[in-house]
């Protein structure tokens, strides 16, 4: 058994409001179940894999690790 609150989504909040962040300039990455929480509130969340239930709450879906680090770079968030 875990607290209600004990999600990434909460974590994600936490960090967020720590940091004096936007919830909504958050980038977030996921890529199960357990992500749906911390998808739900960012300002951009990009699923990689095809888990259905997560592609209900993702804004990007990437096939796998590489594509992100293409997208990554598309967005100026790196540039290697």
């Amino acid at each position: 058994f875990t607290p209600k609150q004990a999600n990434k989504g909460y974590a994600l909040r936490a960090i967020a409001q720590h940091l004096d962040i936007p919830i909504t300039e958050c980038i977030v990455f996921g890529d199960s179940d357990n992500d749906i929480e911390m998808f739900k509130i960012a300002g951009k969340a990009v699923q990689i894999g095809d888990l259905d239930i997560l592609s209900l709450h993702a804004h990007i879906q990437l096939s796998n690790p590489q594509e992100l680090i293409q997208w990554l770079k598309e967005q100026n968030i790196i540039n290697t």
